[in-house]
């Protein structure tokens, strides 16, 4: 559903992304409904995000939009771990 309407608006850059507020008015759904379907959808087709300036969601023009969009995401993997790693740091001192 999604993909198909990011498929049909031609949105394929951060320029062209169509926004979780434009989707929400399309579809109907809510903003944790639209979250939920594109992680749903992201199971069968690549639908990258962006946050800068409108932000919204889009589909992969060039391997270089993958590239990117995997560099984030391994970032904020990356600082997910840290995180974790502190806590547990804590919880051991709990001794849980």
């Amino acid at each position: 559903m999604i993909y198909q309407i990011l498929k049909s608006r031609h949105a394929d850059s951060p320029e062209t992304a169509v926004t979780t507020a434009e989707l929400m008015e399309i579809t109907g759904l809510t903003q944790r409904q639209i979250v939920a379907q594109v992680e749903k959808e992201r199971g069968r087709h690549f639908i990258n995000s962006c946050m800068k300036g409108k932000g919204g969601y889009y589909r992969p023009r060039t391997r270089a939009d993958v590239a990117k969009y995997n560099k984030i995401r391994e970032y904020r993997i990356a600082q997910t771990a840290i995180t974790m790693k502190m806590s547990r740091k804590f919880l051991k001192r709990w001794g849980n």
